[in-house]
């Protein structure tokens, strides 16, 4: 991993404590969810964020880092726009997103989706991220019906 660490984000978290996810990804999540916003518009929102902070390096590898850079600028230009409900930030958004899907999916950040992912599982293991809210989200039943509420709240009674 620390061969790669300059080169890939996921190898330099592993050399350097995950100091990313913890000290940036957990607290932007944080602040989304305490800002009120969807539990979607939060994950988006943070990817952008992790996008415009760091380019992607699975974007690099595949196309260069002349396009990680060009996708970090596009990430700050739809972060510039606004907030997540905002128009002018939802027409950013997806002209970002066609730009990203574009030359077949090429753009493809993953990196910074490996980053959340694991962001995601700090969230949820310290109750940033209600369960029955993720859950519900998985299974595309948002919002949580009281059943899952009440289960979620149940488990960590336990």
């Amino acid at each position: 991993m620390r061969l790669a660490a300059d080169r890939d984000r996921v190898a330099a978290q592993y050399v350097h404590g995950f100091a990313d996810v913890l000290e940036v990804i957990v607290p932007e999540l944080t602040r989304g969810m305490a800002a009120g916003w969807a539990l979607a518009d939060v994950i988006v929102h943070t990817h952008v964020a992790a996008m415009q902070r760091w380019p992607d390096s699975l974007i690099a590898r595949k196309c260069g880092s002349a396009t990680a850079r060009q996708s970090a600028a596009f990430a700050g230009e739809v972060l510039s726009s606004g907030r997540p409900g905002d128009t002018k930030y939802a027409a950013a958004l997806v002209r970002f997103d066609g730009w990203l899907r574009g030359d077949g999916h090429r753009r493809n950040p993953g990196t910074t989706a490996d980053l959340i992912a694991a962001g995601l599982y700090v969230a949820l293991r310290d109750g940033v991220v209600d369960v029955a809210v993720a859950e519900a989200f998985a299974r595309d039943t948002f919002p949580p019906t009281d059943r899952q509420v009440a289960k979620s709240l149940h488990r960590r009674q336990r």
